[in-house]
């Protein structure tokens, strides 16, 4: 059972940073065993209050597995005034920015948004993906790619080993001149159905610099000695 110090907590710091927030803001709930032993962190960020259901279940699931009470360890703020800026669009009022999770983090995470026409009340409000089958996903969001820049969509690990959800086209792209909805196009591997709740980060999207280059058709190609090889040419493993 959460202590109410714990749930006073949480709300105070989900008030404290805004939707709009630039800083990298993240905390850490950490279990401790009866031995004082640490569990490894779970960094978490905080965004909105409507996160503060999330957050309290992850609390309570780490409270059960190490059978001992969860505290709170708020992590410094770390900005980088060397980052470029990426103009967000928000959708609905209740739509998430996409964040960085760490000050390392080479990807922006993307969040689920229920307002999909997949979502339910049996179900909790939740997006329903039917086993081996696809769903487009709303991230209540529209950005706007810097010119040369492309926007690359992956599979986040932890939602693809853990329930086989990934993007249904392995990699998306966003087009710098591109200004509607970014979709996700999530696909169930799994076989029993797969539910994600509004804010769930479900895709990680880095941006990246690209080049443009004009096709000219050649009489020839310049030679090299790899030459035509394709598959298998360059030998073959040991599987």
């Amino acid at each position: 059972m959460l202590s109410k110090e714990f749930v006073s907590k949480v709300k105070e710091l989900c008030d404290e940073y805004g939707y709009y927030s630039t800083a990298w803001a993240a905390l850490t709930l950490m279990g401790r065993e009866a031995d004082n032993t640490p569990v490894v962190p779970v960094p978490l960020t905080w965004v909105k209050n409507k996160r503060q259901s999330v957050v309290l279940e992850r609390a309570e699931k780490m409270e059960a597995q190490v059978k001992a009470p969860v505290t709170l360890i708020e992590a410094e703020t770390e900005t980088k005034t060397t980052d470029g800026v990426l103009p967000v669009k928000p959708i609905y009022e209740d739509s998430d920015t996409p964040e960085y999770a760490t000050a390392g983090a080479a990807c922006l995470d993307l969040m689920a948004h229920s307002k999909t026409g997949h979502e339910t009340e049996e179900n909790g409000g939740c997006i329903e993906i039917p086993p081996f089958s696809t769903v487009t996903v709303n991230t209540g969001i529209a950005v706007a790619i810097p010119e040369g820049h492309a926007g690359l969509v992956f599979a986040r690990s932890g939602i693809a080993q853990r329930d086989m959800i990934r993007p249904a086209n392995c990699v998306g792209v966003i087009d710098s001149d591109y200004r509607g909805q970014v979709m996700l196009a999530l696909h169930n591997d799994s076989n029993v159905p797969q539910r994600i709740r509004q804010g769930s980060r479900v895709a990680q999207m880095m941006i990246v610099k690209v080049e443009r280059l004009i096709p000219q058709a050649v009489d020839e190609l310049p030679e090299t000695v790899r030459g035509a090889g394709g598959f298998g040419s360059t030998g073959e493993d040991a599987l």
